[in-house]
């Protein structure tokens, strides 16, 4: 899990996917990140910056892996496609899934409504894709509130063997991949814009959610789904 947050979303795994502490690794800033006991415990966690990652750098990021996960982690980046690149290229094992979750557009509205205009990455994604070569297939899911584990699937990139691609776009499709350097900066204005809007409300004792929890079981489920259904295209 790269940007790996508190460690709930492993902590899901382990617990209700019965996945053991030596299948899984979160990746993250922190050196020793609150909440983070269980991970530290079983050696479950490294302290590194994902977008320098390199094989072979720890032990523990001894490559190939089948199954590479981000949430809301990509909008931070200051090259979100050298490092897809990254993890395509060095990290993930042949036939292996790489899904990327970041901000639905269902959630921007207010003063950062104007990253919108911005938020094409995917798109760019995408183009690049299909330009290196990559079948790209779009898929639209419908966003839900339930939990942040229902959202993932607002963006998410699978990788199966042979180079095929799919990918979720917004609802703008450009024709060239000249907004991906934009992508970022309009990702992070949605972030800080609702972080703002949630501190001027609570300011004047108004309450607002700045996002469901995370919800640890959902998020198991979520990562089942993905591998059924991605088990289910390789066999068809």
């Amino acid at each position: 899990d790269l940007g790996c947050g508190d460690g709930d979303f492993l902590v899901g795994l382990h617990c209700h996917a019965a996945l053991p502490w030596s299948h899984l690794l979160g990746v993250g800033l922190e050196s020793e990140p609150p909440g983070f006991e269980e991970l530290l415990r079983n050696g479950a966690f490294v302290a590194a910056n994902i977008e320098t990652l390199s094989r072979g750098s720890r032990p523990e990021l001894e490559p190939p892996f089948d199954l590479i996960v981000s949430f809301m982690t990509w909008h931070h980046l200051a090259d979100p496609l050298g490092t897809i690149a990254l993890m395509h290229d060095d990290f993930l094992t042949p036939g292996g899934l790489l899904a990327i979750a970041d901000v639905p557009l269902g959630r921007l509205s207010g003063p950062e409504g104007d990253a919108r205009q911005d938020l094409e990455c995917v798109a760019a994604l995408q183009h690049c894709l299909a330009a290196a070569g990559h079948r790209v297939q779009i898929i639209v899911s419908r966003e839900s509130t339930r939990s942040v584990s229902r959202e993932v699937r607002g963006t998410w990139l699978q990788r199966k063997d042979g180079g095929a691609q799919r990918l979720c776009l917004p609802l703008r499709y450009p024709d060239s991949a000249e907004s991906a350097a934009s992508c970022c900066a309009g990702w992070r204005r949605a972030a800080y814009g609702s972080q703002e809007l949630l501190a001027a409300c609570q300011a004047l004792g108004g309450t607002a959610t700045p996002g469901v929890a995370f919800d640890a079981e959902a998020g198991a489920e979520w990562v089942q789904e993905l591998l059924r259904r991605w088990a289910k295209e390789e066999s068809s």
